[in-house]
C-alpha cells in the first residue's frame, strides 16, 4: 500500500505573512489565507467542541455538513462522498476560514482547501468579490498528494488508490476506503470525520457516526 507521511500539525506556514505583504505591495489580495501554524499561540489544555458549538470566528455555522452524505456545496465544488474531514478550532481562530480535504477518484488526489462559509466547496472565483479558497504553497505540507521539499508553486503529485495507507504523523495511520458510497479514513473500524485543533501539538480527531 502506498505510504506518505505528512505533519498537519507540524505544518510550516512560515513566510505566509511575508508573501500576503508582497501581495498587498502589488495592490493584489491572496485568493485564501494560509494559516499561519506557527506564529499561533500554543494551548495548554484542549477539550472537544463540537462544530455546532464552536466559536464563529473557529469555524463557521454549517461546517458540519460537509461530510453528511447528502451535501452539495452551494459554491464549488464538494460533496459529502468525497469530503474525507475537515478540521476548525483555536488553530483557525481569526482566518474566516477552515481546513478541509476531499478525495478525487478519477485523478486519484487528495485535494486540500480553506472552505468558507461563503464559499464551502473548493474554487478559485466563487468567494466574495470573485475570489478562491484554494491553498498556496506554503500550505502544501497539510496535503498528502502536494509535491514536498520544493520551494514556490503547489502540486499534486502523490496518489493514493482504494486501500492506500496514509499517515498524518501524530494522528497516526489511515486507511483510505469507500463505504457506502463515500470516501473516507478509517482506523480501527472508524471513519474520521473532523479534528478540533487547539495548537500545532494538540488536536482531537471525532468520528463519523
Amino acid at each position: 500500500m502506498a505510504r506518505f507521511a505528512v505533519s498537519l500539525l507540524l505544518a510550516s506556514a512560515l513566510g505566509s505573512r511575508i508573501q500576503e505583504k508582497e501581495l498587498q505591495s502589488l495592490g493584489l489580495e491572496a485568493a485564501a489565507t494560509d494559516v499561519d501554524f506557527e506564529a499561533a499561540a500554543a494551548v495548554s489544555s484542549c477539550s472537544m467542541v463540537s462544530p455546532e458549538a464552536a466559536r464563529e470566528d473557529e469555524g463557521y455555522r454549517g461546517m458540519e455538513r460537509l461530510t453528511e452524505p447528502g451535501f452539495q456545496a452551494p459554491q464549488g465544488e464538494a460533496d459529502g462522498q468525497h469530503v474525507l474531514f475537515y478540521a476548525y478550532g483555536p488553530m483557525f481562530r481569526g482566518y474566516g476560514q477552515i481546513g478541509a480535504w476531499k478525495y478525487n477518484e478519477a485523478t486519484q488526489y487528495i485535494e486540500f482547501w480553506y472552505s468558507k462559509s461563503h464559499c464551502m466547496g473548493m474554487c478559485t472565483s466563487c468567494c466574495d468579490h470573485g475570489k478562491g479558497n484554494t491553498p498556496g504553497y506554503m500550505s502544501k505540507a497539510l496535503n498528502p498528494s502536494a509535491e514536498q521539499g520544493t520551494w514556490g508553486g503547489y502540486k499534486l503529485v502523490n496518489k493514493f488508490a482504494p486501500g492506500a495507507e496514509i499517515e498524518f504523523d501524530s494522528f497516526g495511520k489511515f486507511t483510505l476506503v469507500n463505504k457506502a458510497g463515500s470516501w473516507g479514513l478509517e482506523r480501527d473500524g472508524q471513519i474520521l470525520d473532523h479534528i478540533y485543533v487547539c495548537s500545532k501539538s494538540n488536536a482531537l480527531p471525532a468520528w463519523r457516526a
